[in-house]
């Protein structure tokens, strides 16, 4: 019951908040953290003798209904607008209890005391004051962490002969040159599917694919990868899938066309890949060929690693990745999977895999 009441608070409360100032959060993030502050304030309650609490006396619809109207007054909006601003300023507790005794008085002729309310406003404010503090973290080293996939994979060089005084070794940008490559959209019988993890998936298989079986694959739909991950390619199996396999033979594409999701996602264009653009998305790299290097690791462990050292990230805030996975608004991206030639290292890498996302449920796999 706590955490449906703050869901339903901060689902009103956080669109004006956001509205009324210039923030580097997004919507998700103040409605995240509202919530939280929320549930923390609510929660600390719990263990009290039932006199002791603050809304004792109260249904659960009429708690609400006081929440979102004390978090409507102006006042109150200007104090939690403070940590939105990047100038590390907290809401002043003392005016939050008045403002929340004045509106308290529209509902009981009895003003709760003091020493009810602070200890209640106290919690609410540190949890929210330290979550919008971390989500700003977040979002600025996500913009490092943006350019720095760009920086790693937006670049495709040539080699080639040496003309003139033109240099015969050159780069141009991924997104310059990319042609969205053909796909056929594949729902193959269980006997037939390549690998145990991706039942009830769709795939998607690049042109001159070796898979034999593929040929006798049903409802087989050719599209352009442009729509890998839009609703459309997933929900003929599955309304709640969100895993993606690519089948393709060595150089039909399967490494580009990621490396192509990643960049679009990271030059905040998700509509190029059927994604909604009125969502905060996260691509998370995971090179399986070099993640099976590392036995000990956990896969998140891993994107840690590879964020730190080969995308050069000093360091990634506590929590990075998990602020986006727990809220399913990542990307992730596997790689190499068909490398992993050795039968019973494929089954650990795959029991790894389908534990991670059992665990951040609501994300793309890809």
């Amino acid at each position: 019951m706590t955490w449906e009441i703050a869901s339903v608070v901060a689902e009103s409360v956080a669109p004006i908040l956001g509205r009324k100032i210039q923030t580097r959060l997004t919507p998700a993030d103040i409605h995240k953290a509202v919530e939280q502050g929320l549930k923390a304030a609510l929660m600390r309650e719990e263990p009290l003798a039932p006199e002791q609490r603050l809304f004792y006396y109260s249904a659960p619809d009429a708690i609400a209904f006081f929440l979102e109207d004390f978090f409507q007054d102006r006042e109150v909006q200007e104090e939690l607008h403070k940590p939105l601003q990047e100038d590390n300023k907290i809401p002043l507790t003392p005016l939050l209890v008045e403002k929340f005794k004045q509106v308290a008085s529209n509902y009981a002729p009895t003003q709760p005391q003091d020493s009810f309310i602070l200890p209640w406003m106290e919690t609410f404010v540190k949890t929210y004051s330290e979550k919008t503090s971390s989500y700003l973290e977040f979002q600025l080293t996500k913009e490092n962490y943006f350019l720095q996939i760009s920086n790693r994979v937006d670049e495709v060089k040539f080699a080639g002969m040496l003309v003139g005084t033109q240099d015969g070794n050159h780069a141009v940008k991924l997104d310059q040159i990319f042609v969205m490559p053909e796909v056929e959209v594949l729902h193959p019988p269980s006997s037939q599917r390549p690998v145990e993890f991706w039942l009830d998936h769709p795939q998607i298989a690049l042109p001159s694919k070796p898979w034999q079986p593929l040929r006798t694959q049903t409802a087989q739909q050719k599209t352009l990868a442009q729509s890998l991950l839009a609703v459309k390619t997933w929900q003929a199996t599955s309304t709640k899938s969100r895993n993606v396999m690519l089948l393709g033979a060595p150089g039909s594409g399967k490494t580009t066309l990621m490396n192509y999701v990643a960049v679009m996602l990271a030059q905040k264009q998700p509509e190029a890949i059927g994604l909604a653009p009125d969502i905060d998305w996260l691509p998370i790299l995971i090179d399986i060929r070099d993640w099976v290097e590392y036995s000990d690791i956990s896969i998140l462990e891993y994107a840690r690693q590879f964020a730190e050292k080969k995308l050069l990230l000093k360091s990634l805030p506590k929590g990075f990745f998990e602020h986006w996975l727990e809220d399913g608004r990542t990307v992730i991206l596997l790689d190499g999977l068909d490398q992993v030639t050795e039968p019973a290292k494929g089954e650990q890498v795959v029991g790894q895999i389908k534990d991670f996302i059992q665990q951040f449920p609501n994300n793309w796999e890809l």
